[in-house]
Formats: C-alpha cells, sequence, structure tokens
C-alpha cells in the first residue's frame, strides 16, 4: 500500500512538472517536417482528457494530463476550476500560437466542465467529431490502458497525433500498434515526456 501510494505521488508531481514538455515535444518531433496549415493558429482537439479511471478503481473526475494540456494552450478560468472536486492541473506556463478547439471524454459532463474552465469552444459527441476541424490530435491517458486505439481516425486522416503513454499495456503489442501509423505516413508520437522537461 505504501508504495502504490508513493508511486501515485510521483505520478502526480511528473505530471505537475511535465505540464507542457508533450506539447513541447509534439511541435518539435512531429513537425520538424514541413506541414502547411491555413490558420495562423494551430487548432487541436483533445480526446479522453477529462477523467481517468484505471482498473477497478473509481472514477476520477478530472485529469492530471488532460487539464494540463487544456489549461496550457488556453489558460484557465480560476472560479470554474475551484468550483468541482476534480483533479485539476493550472498550467504556470502557457504555450502560444495553439488552442484546443475541440474536447471529447466518454462522461461527458467533465468535458463541459472542462471546456468551461479553459475556454473550449466546442465538447464533441465522438472521438471522431473531436478531430474535425483541427490540425493536431493530443489523445490523453485515461487509464484504461488502450487510448491509443483512438489514434487510428485522425491518423488515417492525415492529422498529426500524439498519444500519451502508454502506447500498450505489453511488450508484445507495442510493436503492433506502431504499425498502423507507419502506414499512413502521419506523424505519430507515443511517449512519456518526463525526461525532456526543460
Amino acid at each position: 500500500m505504501c508504495l502504490r501510494f508513493f508511486v501515485y505521488q510521483i505520478s502526480k508531481w511528473s505530471t505537475q512538472l511535465t505540464l507542457f514538455a508533450s506539447t513541447h515535444l509534439l511541435f518539435r518531433v512531429c513537425f520538424e517536417r514541413p506541414l502547411c496549415w491555413n490558420a495562423a493558429m494551430l487548432r487541436i482537439g483533445l480526446i479522453s482528457a477529462a477523467t481517468y479511471q484505471y482498473g477497478d478503481q473509481p472514477l476520477r473526475h478530472g485529469s492530471h494530463h488532460g487539464t494540463a494540456f487544456a489549461s496550457t494552450f488556453n489558460g484557465y478560468d480560476e472560479s470554474i476550476a475551484k468550483a468541482h472536486d476534480w483533479t485539476f492541473v493550472r498550467a504556470k506556463k502557457g504555450i502560444e500560437g495553439a488552442k484546443v478547439t475541440r474536447v471529447w471524454d466518454k462522461h461527458r459532463t467533465w468535458a463541459e466542465h472542462l471546456s468551461k474552465a479553459c475556454h473550449i469552444p466546442t465538447v464533441c459527441e465522438t472521438p471522431e467529431e473531436a478531430c474535425e476541424d483541427i490540425d493536431v490530435a493530443i489523445i490523453v491517458d485515461d487509464g484504461s490502458g488502450t487510448q491509443a486505439k483512438y489514434a487510428k481516425h485522425p491518423l488515417q486522416k492525415g492529422i498529426p497525433t500524439f498519444c500519451d503513454k502508454p502506447l500498450a499495456m505489453t511488450a508484445s503489442k507495442a510493436p503492433q500498434m506502431s504499425t498502423f501509423p507507419r502506414s499512413t505516413g502521419t506523424p505519430f508520437m507515443s511517449a512519456s515526456p518526463l525526461r525532456f522537461v526543460p
């Protein structure tokens, strides 16, 4: 039990320390090759971003990574962030040049709370809808270990995609999960960004 609590605390601190490391990687690694967007502002679709549930544990309202991404790009309203009993990571610094414009979570109520707290204009009914009219997809760790399944649609559409770790729950499944992105030729990345913290 003590070890589990320690690992949880380390995970929590790591999330706060890596507030914008994932986004830094997304831009640095996925977009090193020249890509053309008409919009001056990159539009981000945030998927599985508002709740977290690992195994048989109770559903956790909010998401360390989802709220960190959203508040990094869009800022946040402190009064709304404080209004709910949820996990909400407040970005200390922002990243200019991109905004989360769409959000989806299978628990819509919490996606709506995240939308209001972080000024995200559109709450979507499906993960596919969250990939409409965007330039970048970010898929957040929802605790299931299977969030990579949401990458198929944006990759098929040619949308550069970052999938939060884990890409797969076993070493044997990881290579299978990497085959499809390669076949599309669409920039794709999955990682834990801790070592890239500036």
